[in-house]
């Protein structure tokens, strides 16, 4: 069960701490448990064909309107990763707790975004790594991933085995997915750091639903 995956994550932290006293004196003062959600949103829609950001659902918002609003419903803080060109927008994303920035090296890849983000998020303990173009992720399942991500471990969520998004990054990651560059995603540091990940089943399809087509809407 994911709760006996917890109970080793944390027993492994406790060994780090006893052989690596400053282990602990590494994470944050004052803020220690701040967990926020960085959304990656400076892609370039090159498969979709036109800014998919902009393209809006049968509810009436745009892709990236909802995937931000279930993001802060959630009540955490949100940071959201733009590219380029996109000052304007930038600028229309004006709501209490979420935070753009522009990722100068957006062009690329996804690494460069992401490694841009979490360095806009050091002062966090955790990070959700969540996509702009993931509109059913529930505020429900930001909560739940963020609940059991701490300094020291990985979780992700999974539906029927499946590891969808957010994925939550403890603070022991940022280095590390701050080296990312260009179109390398977070996926080699699950995979060097399988010990550490904690996977969370849940009853939701949407942690794997990504708009990359036109026909995936």
């Amino acid at each position: 069960r994911w709760y006996r995956g917890l109970v080793d994550v944390y027993k492994r932290q406790l060994v780090r701490g006893f052989f690596m006293p400053d282990y602990f004196d590494q994470q944050p003062e004052g803020n220690a448990m701040t967990i926020g959600i960085l959304v990656l949103a400076a892609g370039f829609s090159r498969r979709f064909g036109i800014d998919k950001r902009a393209t809006r659902l049968a509810h009436g918002g745009t892709l990236l309107e909802t995937s931000l609003q279930n993001a802060r419903a959630s009540q955490l803080p949100v940071i959201v990763c733009l590219h380029p060109g996109d000052e304007a927008l930038a600028e229309q994303l004006t709501s209490p707790g979420i935070t753009p920035t522009i990722c100068p090296d957006a062009g690329q890849g996804m690494g460069a975004s992401l490694a841009w983000g979490v360095g806009q998020a050091r002062h966090w303990s955790g990070a959700l790594i969540a996509l702009g173009d993931m509109p059913e992720v529930s505020p429900a399942i930001f909560c739940k991933v963020a609940s059991q991500t701490f300094p020291g471990n990985i979780c992700q969520p999974t539906w029927k085995g499946q590891g969808g998004h957010p994925v939550g990054f403890g603070r022991q990651f940022f280095a590390s997915l701050q080296a990312l560059t260009g179109d390398t995603g977070a996926r080699s540091i699950l995979a060097a750091n399988r010990e550490f990940l904690v996977q969370l089943a849940v009853n939701d399809p949407g942690i794997l639903h990504d708009v990359d087509r036109p026909e995936d809407l």
